[in-house]
């Protein structure tokens, strides 16, 4: 079992959260310890501002995962970068990728600059104790969902071959750039390390989410932490039909953080059954459930500005009594 990092204190067969405190900022830490020894997976999400990907797909997990079948331990980091993801963030304003400011050419870590010593301190606290390492990121939106390894190495090649994603993209420092975390990962401590790319950036879509959700699972399973998984299916049913002459029953939850999706539009939900959830941006933990108000199917369900964060009073979405075809 992995020390403590940060107040995130480990504890045999429990999912526990937690916060590092780096420059006087808060990096939200999640750690689920299986009962049986076993590797340790770090999952990073969101190094740049509005990708969302990391966070649908730990979400997602997280939500699904008993510790007590697990071996080994699932150490999240779901906003290794808080300077550009805060919840006050507007994706039009957000900053300009430039070089100087991506702290995914850092790694692993220095003295140079704000950013250059939170990846020290996640390097330290984190990287060195990783048995292997997921990186989540979002792309342009024509690309389709793929991983990235360090070219020639094998254990990195063979995890994200394992990942079930659309491609794999081998590159170098030289092919890319430098100072990426999941090639510093490869190279100085010898672990596979593998990108995960989403498109596109903002709210992850139902597709999305379920396919970065989906790589997370494969890669437990591959790396022994799981002895198998299998996709979840979709509820069956008939075509919900809505109509804009009944008006829909809004939700407006009281916290702010991220939203996490349980129900999709379409799909069939009762009175009181889990729609959505809100987790800290500070640990990550569960802060408020949202529940649906009526019976019928989600009119719609994401945040109004299109980002994965939701604040607090905004509509989250509603539910409409349909008529099933």
């Amino acid at each position: 079992m992995i020390r403590p990092i940060g107040s995130c204190r480990p504890e045999p067969g429990k999912t526990v959260h937690g916060s590092l405190e780096v420059e006087g900022l808060a990096l939200p830490v999640v750690i689920s310890t299986g009962a049986r020894p076993g590797p340790t997976l770090l999952v990073t999400c969101a190094q740049h501002a509005a990708e969302f990907s990391g966070l649908a797909a730990a979400d997602a997990v997280l939500a699904g995962l008993d510790p007590a079948g697990l071996a080994g331990t699932l150490l999240v980091l779901p906003v290794v970068n808080p300077l550009h993801n805060r919840l006050e963030m507007d994706p039009a304003a957000r900053p300009h990728a430039r070089k100087e400011d991506n702290i995914n050419r850092k790694w692993p870590g220095s003295d140079a600059d704000v950013l250059a010593r939170i990846a020290r301190t996640v390097w330290e606290q984190a990287v060195v104790r990783a048995d292997a390492l997921l990186d989540f990121h979002c792309c342009r939106r024509v690309d389709p969902r793929f991983s990235a390894a360090l070219a020639g190495h094998v254990p990195s090649e063979a995890l994200a071959v394992a990942l079930g994603l659309d491609a794999v993209d081998l590159q170098t420092p030289g092919t890319y750039a430098e100072g990426l975390l999941f090639m510093e990962a490869a190279a100085r401590r010898n672990i596979p390390s593998v990108l995960i790319e989403s498109h596109p950036d903002g709210f992850q879509v139902r597709e999305a989410a379920e396919a970065c959700a989906a790589a997370l699972w494969r890669g437990m399973v591959h790396l022994g932490m799981l002895p198998s998984w299998e996709p979840p299916r979709r509820r069956a049913g008939r075509t919900p039909v809505f109509s804009r002459l009944v008006e829909g029953h809004g939700f407006n939850p009281k916290a702010g953080g991220y939203l996490g999706v349980r129900r999709w539009l379409g799909e069939p939900v009762e009175a009181g059954e889990l729609v959505a959830v809100v987790r800290s941006l500070a640990t990550f933990g569960v802060v408020e459930e949202i529940r649906a108000p009526v019976a019928g199917s989600l009119g719609c369900i994401g945040d109004p500005r299109s980002t994965g964060l939701i604040r607090p009073g905004e509509c989250a979405g509603d539910v409409k009594p349909v008529e099933w075809r």
